[in-house]
């Protein structure tokens, strides 16, 4: 038997990690044109790499119309992250992100390790213009851009045991919103969400984290459909509401009992009541997938 090749163990490394995305990237290719908004994500991606390398980051991958990065410190990232959401404001697109710091595995052009996870969870929470940093990130910031941050609340990350805090970036005072934490007597949502696809049956609770959904066999809900993307969509619980949140190239149908039906593309909508998702495939076509869905909330006061 020859020699075994050595396994080279990678040390860990602080640093932050983000993920930042063009907002109505998708629209844009229906109001100007396909030249048109190639054009402008383009000019967009540049301007945002450009940023990230003027602040000593590195861009790991672009991916369509956004971008993963580290910075050697959360300064760096914070900094970064504020020129990228005023360098495009003269193109008619905007920019949502997220990042994290803590030790992150760099093995050649790939990161890997929890800070990556947790970056992209609270990079899924913001919408267009925010960005959302998590506790962490705050204690690492310098003073003056630690008071730049607003608590927004607690947040659950998929493989962590207990939620985490997220915090806002605010450079513009006028643009605060107060968030008030719950007291012992504040009324709690609880909730409770049923699937149902084909023969198949899940229930889903407030202690939801993520439930994935597509054609991959990994997924928590394997839908084999050709129209539905390998990770398709997800399901998450926030403060006792269940949403889903679209990450396909064909979108997710969601249909009512008041026969109203949505198309979301790389949006996210709260689940209430009955009605189905479709994924990928417009459901007045092919009923053949269609996950079913029915919520149930109760208000039960804390404490006492």
């Amino acid at each position: 038997m020859g020699e075994q090749p050595e396994v080279v163990s990678v040390p860990a490394q602080p640093m932050a990690v983000l993920f930042v995305d063009i907002c109505g990237s998708t629209r844009l290719y229906s109001d100007v044109g396909n030249d048109r908004a190639r054009h402008l994500v383009a000019d967009c991606i540049s301007r945002l790499r450009s940023v990230t390398l003027e602040q000593g980051g590195r861009v790991v991958q672009i991916m369509g119309d956004g971008m993963l990065c580290t910075f050697p410190t959360a300064d760096a990232a914070f900094c970064a992250t504020t020129a990228m959401r005023d360098v495009q404001k003269d193109l008619e697109l905007g920019i949502h992100a997220g990042f994290h710091f803590g030790a992150v595995i760099a093995a050649g052009e790939t990161i890997y390790g929890d800070a990556v996870n947790v970056a992209a969870r609270v990079a899924n929470l913001a919408k267009a213009g925010e960005i959302i940093i998590t506790n962490d990130t705050v204690n690492s910031l310098s003073p003056s851009l630690r008071e730049q941050t607003r608590l927004l609340g607690r947040v659950s990350v998929k493989g962590k045991p207990d939620p985490i805090l997220a915090y806002a970036v605010v450079t513009d005072e006028s643009d605060i919103t107060a968030y008030h934490p719950r007291t012992d007597q504040t009324l709690v949502q609880t909730a409770a969400l049923r699937l149902t696809y084909q023969e198949r049956h899940v229930n889903l609770d407030a202690r939801l984290l993520e439930f994935v959904l597509g054609r991959s066999p990994s997924c928590d809900l394997v839908v084999e459909d050709t129209y539905a993307s390998r990770r398709h969509a997800s399901i998450e619980c926030r403060r006792g509401k269940f949403f889903v949140l679209d990450h396909s190239t064909n979108g997710t149908y969601i249909g009512r009992a008041d026969g109203e039906i949505t198309l979301l593309r790389r949006e996210t909508l709260q689940l209430e009541g009955t009605g189905f998702l479709s994924l990928g495939s417009n459901p007045k076509r092919d009923a053949n997938h269609l996950i079913h869905f029915s919520s149930l909330s109760l208000k039960t006061p804390m404490g006492g």
